[in-house]
């Protein structure tokens, strides 16, 4: 019984395959004339059904439109660099919060946040100009 019902779900197996087929074939047709009639060109023959065991050719693709090249050439990883501040522009803005934290004094790293200069920059700018306490997170800059 259990050998009629597995020939049973074979055959039907392979039924549905048939018609899976077909109906490609169908939307095939019908993607064709659609093409066709959009494009002003004359159909293009349904593709033949392969015999059993071999594998339909593709059909071809139709070629797409070229892109412009982009003028940039490769994609660069990392931060953007900033716009370049001279020198004396980013001293005057260091020394106005070095001034303001008074007697406190001010750590490196939140003039870099508060100014958006990269912190290393900061920092040799700091040791050149303003009086230095401390030692590496404990470091304050005071006005001379």
């Amino acid at each position: 019984m259990t050998e009629q019902i597995d020939k049973r779900i074979a055959a039907l197996e392979q039924e549905i395959a048939e018609l899976k087929h077909q109906k490609i074939a169908i939307l095939q047709r019908q993607v064709a004339e659609i093409q066709s009639s959009l494009s002003g060109a004359p159909a293009a023959a349904p593709a033949v059904k392969a015999a059993r065991g071999t594998k339909a050719p593709k059909p071809e693709k139709a070629a797409k439109p070229a892109k412009p090249a982009k003028a940039g050439g490769p994609k660069r990883r990392g931060r953007r660099p900033g716009k370049r501040i001279p020198d004396e522009v980013a001293l005057a803005n260091i020394k106005k919060l070095v001034v303001a934290a008074g007697k406190e004094g001010i750590s490196g790293r939140k003039v870099s946040q508060e100014t958006g200069l990269f912190y290393q920059r900061v920092v040799g700018l700091l040791d050149a100009n303003f009086k230095k306490t401390g030692e590496r997170k404990w470091t304050r800059y005071f006005a001379k």
